[in-house]
């Protein structure tokens, strides 16, 4: 919590001295609406950037976010997520972010899964891409095989992605009955970034765990219905 007090103190002041500087004010943005401690303060800050460069691809992405997921306004978020692809399109931040509203929003899954193939063809070492691209292929099409593949590769790149481990402890529930493993995941996302964890599993209607020893998964193994048969 210091650690983010000083870094809106260092942002708020680059953007007193430079008012003009988008990057202070789209990273002062970012924080705020991370934290959600200020989502209207965060919406001027990207407005204030916007009216200086009004198609800069990194304020009218993370503004198509808060839009998004704040606000509930997704026409407004998709014009957004459109202005920026057009400023960036072989940005595979900003070619997910228009693809996941299309899936979610509007069940678009041609466009959706147009976006996503693009962003991978523009990141293929990129671990949130590769971690939304295996989303899309698990949630839309089912194919738990080709997303598990999807998530070792995001894990091998970053084992420390939270929203991988959220996301691949959810297959490996689901689609693997593997409770073991996914509870792993699910504890190692919690260690690494509670806050960030708690938001990917609520978003997501995951059940939000508490951490369990070892001895703990022991006692929710299955039993054997065959044994001593």
């Amino acid at each position: 919590q210091g650690q983010v007090k000083e870094a809106q103190k260092i942002y708020k002041r680059a953007v007193q001295l430079n008012p003009q500087d988008i990057a202070a004010l789209c990273s002062f943005a970012s924080l705020l609406q991370s934290q959600r401690t200020d989502i209207g303060g965060a919406e001027l800050l990207y407005k204030a950037a916007l009216r200086i460069e009004p198609n800069h691809p990194v304020a009218c992405s993370n503004y198509g976010m808060l839009m998004e997921e704040l606000r509930g306004d997704y026409v407004e978020a998709e014009k957004l997520y459109r202005l920026a692809v057009e400023s960036a399109p072989s940005d595979a931040t900003v070619l997910c972010h228009l693809a996941m509203l299309l899936q979610d929003a509007k069940n678009d899954l041609v466009g959706a899964g147009s976006l996503f193939e693009r962003a991978l063809r523009a990141a293929p070492n990129s671990p949130p891409t590769l971690s939304n691209v295996a989303s899309f292929h698990y949630s839309a099409h089912g194919d738990a095989d080709y997303a598990e593949k999807l998530y070792r590769r995001a894990l091998a790149l970053d084992p420390n992605d939270v929203g991988t481990l959220i996301n691949f402890g959810s297959l490996l529930e689901e689609a693997r009955n593997d409770r073991w493993s996914s509870q792993k995941c699910f504890d190692a996302a919690q260690q690494i970034d509670p806050v960030t964890a708690k938001r990917y599993m609520e978003q997501n209607n995951f059940d939000v765990r508490p951490e369990q020893s070892d001895e703990e998964r022991i006692q929710e193994l299955p039993e054997d219905d065959d044994e001593g048969e």
